[in-house]
């Protein structure tokens, strides 16, 4: 079975592009509109008509933080957390997209908070352009975090590997 979405992964000084069976690199520096050029032809080239995109920002563009959510905050309450987050990243919580996972902390009274955090530009920028192109956007997720997925999926189902 071959791939039938469409991945776009910033790397250092590129971006890596795959749609379908199609490959290709835009230099880092590309506008939104050229990453949906590209992707738009790529699509046509893979003979794919109806698919979704998942973008993948370098850890480099993204915030990661472990920290003690607030003792009476609803680990469902993202805004809550957003706004704790803001204390332990270099960003404000108007200018990010979070989320965030409890850590099984064994019995400590606090609860432990895993967050990965990404500006809102330049992805948002980047989300609408696709969107308004009619590619939607299923998810922007970082690309270590695929990466580590990845190598989950490869363990057997009797292993259990928490990411």
């Amino acid at each position: 079975m071959s791939f039938q979405d469409c991945l776009i992964v910033q790397r250092a000084d590129t971006w890596a592009i795959v749609v379908g069976s199609e490959v290709e690199t835009l230099s880092v520096d590309s506008t939104a509109e050229e990453l949906v050029t590209c992707v738009t032809l790529m699509a046509r080239l893979a003979g794919l008509k109806q698919f979704q995109c998942v973008l993948a920002p370098a850890s480099t563009s993204c915030f990661f933080a472990r920290f003690d959510g607030p003792p009476t905050t609803d680990v469902r309450d993202r805004v809550e957390l957003t706004y704790a987050l803001e204390d332990h990243l270099p960003i404000d919580a108007e200018s990010m997209v979070a989320d965030f996972r409890r850590l099984d902390t064994s019995g400590d009274a606090g609860k432990q908070i895993a967050a990965v955090a990404v500006p809102l530009e330049p992805w948002n920028e980047i989300a609408d352009n696709f969107e308004s192109a009619g590619i939607p956007v299923r998810s922007i997720v970082p690309a270590s975090l695929l990466a580590v997925g990845v190598l989950a999926s490869q363990y057997s189902q009797a292993q259990t590997v928490d990411y």
